[in-house]
């Protein structure tokens, strides 16, 4: 991916193609496993909650 990204730019500007495709990647590193715990912590805590209402104390 880092060649594609960088062979769609002219040969001065190949340096700041990588830079900002570097720095994408590592953002969506970051946020994609955010994303997905929160979405599954999500659906547990639904989950959970309609099947523990019945012996929650009273």
């Amino acid at each position: 991916m880092d060649g594609l990204a960088i062979s769609a730019v002219p040969v001065a500007k190949a340096g700041m193609a990588a830079g900002l495709f570097n720095t994408v990647r590592v953002a969506g590193e970051g946020i994609a496993p955010a994303v997905v715990s929160a979405v599954l912590t999500a659906s547990n805590t639904l989950t959970l909650q309609s099947r523990v209402h019945g012996y929650a104390p009273r």
